[in-house]
């Protein structure tokens, strides 16, 4: 699709969506070049929800992307995203991921969400969620040890 249509959002944003941390590792692609692709899509459309997710994802917790209208960490940019579209379950799971512990993240209309808040509205609006399902029963598990990602 992008040699056909190289300025196309949707095939940037569909190559990063596409090239999961498998393929990284099968591929030889560094997490930033899948990254590239979601920032590639954002120059494009810097309205694209997905584009914005997927960069997010892409990024470590302490990582800025730069741009059009400055740096962006991953949690600002799946604030956007939840601005642009509430009804977004990936945007609600991926914000989730970047909050530690019990931290609370404001969003733009000035409500507070904790993670266990986030992973239950990404399960409201998909209940086929798996990692929103899964991070939640390790979250309300009473023995739960393991890292949460």
């Amino acid at each position: 699709a992008l040699e056909l249509q190289p300025t196309s959002a949707a095939a940037q944003c569909n190559l990063a969506a596409a090239m999961g941390s498998e393929d990284v590792a099968r591929e030889g692609f560094a997490a930033m070049e899948v990254g590239h692709w979601a920032l590639e899509a954002l120059l494009i459309d810097p309205w694209s929800v997905a584009a914005r997710c997927n960069l997010a994802a892409a990024m470590d917790r302490q990582d800025t992307a730069r741009l059009a209208d400055g740096e962006w960490t991953s949690r600002a940019l799946l604030i956007k995203a939840l601005e642009l579209d509430s009804r977004s379950a990936v945007a609600w799971y991926n914000l989730s991921l970047v909050l530690h512990g019990d931290e609370a993240v404001r969003l733009s209309d000035g409500s507070q969400w904790t993670r266990r808040q986030l992973l239950r509205r990404a399960l409201e609006l998909d209940p086929t969620c798996s990692g929103a399902l899964c991070n939640l029963g390790a979250l309300l598990s009473p023995s739960a040890t393991a890292h949460v990602a």
